[in-house]
């Protein structure tokens, strides 16, 4: 894209070349007096150089338009992300994806192991990007999506631990949900890895399925001086592994 830059420039150029000429031309456009003319050529500069220090400033100071170019999928293997006006890089973060084409199959025994690449296909939305031990949300929701081939009663173990900071966070309060339906809430103080079991059950699941974290508490570390990491953190996850 960076190569079509030089070209936008010129462009821009000659179009301001042709407002200032028009500019200094006598009469007007549609009829409609010089001044209101102006006027609205001002207002419309004016909305344009908004929208643009907007969606510069979003890219320059926001991590999840960063997380964008990998989740819900890589935009190197799915380019056409790129010209989806459902979910703009630029807004990555205010608005949530569309719901991916493809949804991974699950089944008993199946473990997703959140710090490889392969466990980016069952996450929508909501997450950063992987770590050595775990990989954090980095927003107030963060969802994963699995199918079934067979719908039955499951039991999910995850691996999990929240963002807390003694002594002025001391714990997460976190939501979980199948389906819009509350599985459970916990409110989370450990800060080691620990494992969570929950019950999914068959009345709650479908053949696709959003399993959503909620943690409301979510804050970025820089707002407690540990760094000045602007990521919205609430849990970190290992793995998640269904029996």
């Amino acid at each position: 894209m960076t190569a079509f830059v030089p070209w936008l420039v010129l462009l821009a150029i000659l179009g301001l070349n042709a407002m200032v000429r028009n500019r200094e031309a006598e009469g007007s456009i549609l009829n409609l007096p010089t001044r209101f003319r102006n006027s609205a050529l001002t207002y419309i500069g004016l909305w344009l150089l908004a929208c643009s220090i907007f969606i510069h400033g979003r890219g320059a100071i926001s991590p999840a338009t960063s997380v964008w170019n990998s989740l819900p999928e890589n935009v190197d293997q799915e380019p056409g992300r790129i010209w989806d006006w459902r979910q703009p890089q630029f807004l990555a973060g205010l608005l949530p994806p569309p719901f991916p084409p493809n949804v991974p199959l699950v089944a008993k025994n199946t473990r997703i192991d959140f710090t490889t690449r392969d466990a980016e296909k069952y996450l929508w939305y909501g997450w950063s990007i992987a770590e050595p031990e775990s990989r954090w949300t980095n927003a107030t929701h963060a969802t994963i999506i699995f199918s079934l081939s067979e719908i039955a009663p499951l039991t999910l173990q995850l691996k999990m631990a929240p963002f807390v900071v003694p002594g002025k966070l001391d714990e997460q309060h976190v939501t979980i949900k199948l389906n819009g339906q509350t599985l459970s809430a916990l409110a989370l103080r450990n800060p080691e890895l620990s494992i969570y079991s929950l019950s999914l059950p068959a009345d709650a699941l479908r053949q696709k399925n959003i399993l959503d974290f909620q943690a409301l508490g979510a804050a970025t570390p820089a707002s407690f001086g540990i760094n000045e990491d602007q990521r919205q953190l609430g849990i970190r996850v290992a793995s998640a592994e269904f029996f």
